[in-house]
């Protein structure tokens, strides 16, 4: 293996090749603080591993930018290393930092990671959306090195090491890189009975549904709504409730925050749930979007329903998509 061959090594001038390249897509984050102005931030983020580092560009002034930008990282030691991304109001007043060592991508399924990650030094619902996938250099050597010189000489010095194998030449070119990164973007998988073809009646929820091996949990994360019917003149006041079937003491039953006068409300919530796989796979997702009403009201509450059943879904991969609400769940 790639990785217990670089260890056993001891190299000239210490440079340490590379064993894999990390790339990474970064897409948005969700609550981030105000400033201390009381106005929203423009909003940048700053990727670093090593003495590699790569900024996105800076969001015109949302608590939810969004940057959709990919990158990519030479790795040399992917049990040690660490992706470091701070996020900032440009490039100034910190907005929150995320640390994610790159061990725990080796146990994810397919070495991918995509899932909403907590912000250090920020607010408590403050996120941050990656996808991030590690590969594992086929080839024994590749060098570090941060431009073309420096890897040239790198891979000469890693070449005359004693018992080592010619060396290939495996650093990603710019259009494998790119081919690379667009396919970090499609996030969406087809599952059955969901689909973002075309508009419901009553609206859409996009959901994140996956399992993780790591935490034995099944993962379900609520992301928007949109298009949803306006239950009075001034919009609706939405939320989402969901409970896992069968459950018969309603333990599973869950619901996010409620977004007032809103039809394409964002919500980015993540709810967690101790189940086995096999366990998570017996199960029905049964899904409500409604409009919060007081005991007394006469509008409308239902705004729309949708039961998927997660049998039909590669949980292990995780799923994300627009799911069409109905009036009754079918």
């Amino acid at each position: 293996m790639v990785l217990q061959f670089q260890s056993q090594q001891s190299y000239q001038n210490k440079v340490v090749p590379s064993a894999a390249v990390l790339f990474v897509y970064v897409e948005r984050a969700h609550g981030l603080p105000l400033k201390k102005s009381g106005k929203e931030p423009k909003a940048g983020a700053e990727l670093s591993l090593r003495g590699t580092s790569y900024r996105t560009k800076v969001c015109d002034r949302s608590t939810s930018p969004q940057w959709d930008e990919s990158f990519h990282f030479l790795v040399c030691d992917p049990k040690q290393d660490m992706l470091i991304v701070k996020l900032s109001h440009s490039w100034g007043m910190a907005l929150g930092s995320v640390v994610l060592p790159l061990r725990e991508l080796l146990v994810e399924p397919g070495l991918v990671l995509d899932r909403w990650l907590t912000l250090d030094g920020a607010l408590p619902e403050s996120q941050i959306l990656l996808r991030a996938t590690v590969m594992i250099l086929d080839s024994k050597l590749a060098a570090c090195g941060k431009g073309p010189g420096e890897t040239a000489r790198a891979l000469a010095s890693a070449a005359s090491a004693p018992d080592v194998e010619e060396v290939d030449s495996i650093i990603p070119s710019k259009e494998t890189a790119t081919a690379a990164n667009q396919e970090l973007r499609h996030r969406a998988v087809p599952a059955h009975g969901g689909g973002d073809q075309g508009r419901s009646d009553h609206g859409q929820v996009k959901l994140s549904l996956s399992y993780s091996t790591e935490e034995n949990r099944l993962v379900v994360l609520v992301h928007a709504c949109r298009h949803l019917i306006a239950c009075t003149k001034d919009g609706s006041d939405s939320y989402v409730s969901f409970i896992l079937l069968p459950d018969k003491n309603r333990t599973t039953k869950r619901k996010t925050s409620v977004k007032k006068r809103e039809l394409n409300p964002e919500f980015n919530e993540r709810f967690d749930f101790d189940l086995s796989l096999e366990e998570a796979r017996h199960r029905r997702l049964d899904l409500s979007v409604k409009n919060s009403v007081s005991f007394m009201s006469r509008e409308r509450e239902l705004i729309g329903k949708v039961q998927i059943d997660l049998a039909q879904l590669d949980l292990s991969s995780g799923v994300t998509q627009w799911y069409n609400l109905t009036e009754e769940a079918s």
